[in-house]
Formats: structure tokens, sequence, C-alpha cells
């Protein structure tokens, strides 16, 4: 997979302020992938911004979260907060993500392949 064009031309500093508020983790999971896009790492980065969108009564780990874990029942996510982290991601890895895309997917899986499939099409 390719590095969004829009993550490669951002500096550290760049991507903590636009990730201000979130956690060192979720930071590190997208600075990560400036330095090589593999399925792991889109993961990690995936999973991360979606740790800070969980309703505070749901906040833990997603790191072991399996692929079959569906996004708004197991995860507690409504449509604005996955919403909202469509257009942090979109945002943060330049990658264009519409809502209704977003409200398609069903599972974290789900997102993973979504998330892939337009890493594996970015025309940059």
């Amino acid at each position: 997979m390719k590095i969004p064009e829009g993550l490669a031309r951002r500096t550290e500093a760049e991507i903590s302020e636009e990730l201000r508020g979130f956690p060192p983790p979720a930071i590190d999971a997208v600075v990560s992938l400036k330095s090589g896009t593999d399925p792991a790492s889109l993961r990690a980065c995936l999973l991360s911004v979606l740790e800070f969108y969980l309703p505070q009564a749901a906040r833990r780990s997603l790191a072991d979260v399996p692929d079959s874990a569906r996004l708004r029942e197991d995860l507690a996510l409504d449509s604005l907060a996955l919403a909202e982290a469509a257009f942090k991601l979109d945002e943060v890895l330049g990658i264009p993500v519409e809502t209704r895309e977003v409200g398609n997917l069903a599972t974290v899986g789900d997102l993973h392949a979504f998330f892939c499939a337009r890493l594996q099409s970015d025309p940059s």
C-alpha cells in the first residue's frame, strides 16, 4: 500500500497538532504510517482513532478487538461518532471519505478493508 500523499507531506509536529487531544498512542500510530503503510499499521491507526470516539462509558483499548466486532453494537459507536472519526481520518491521512460510505460499514474488518482499498486505489 502507498503512503497517502496527504500524510507523507506532513511533519510529526503537524500530525500532533491535527490530533491534539488524542492520546499519544493514537498519534504514534498515525506517525508510524509515514514510514510504511502495511495492513497491520493501518489497522492500528484506525483502531487508535476509533478509541478516541468511543463513548466515555465504553472507552477501552481496541488493540485486540476482532475484525468481526460490530462498530455500533459491540463498540457503541453511533453515526455521529463514526462520521467524526471518518472526518478526522480524512483530515489526517488525506484520503477523501464520504460520511455515507462510512455509514454503510458494519464491522472493524469492514472499516479496515475500506481504508485498505482506498490506499490501493489512491492515485497520488
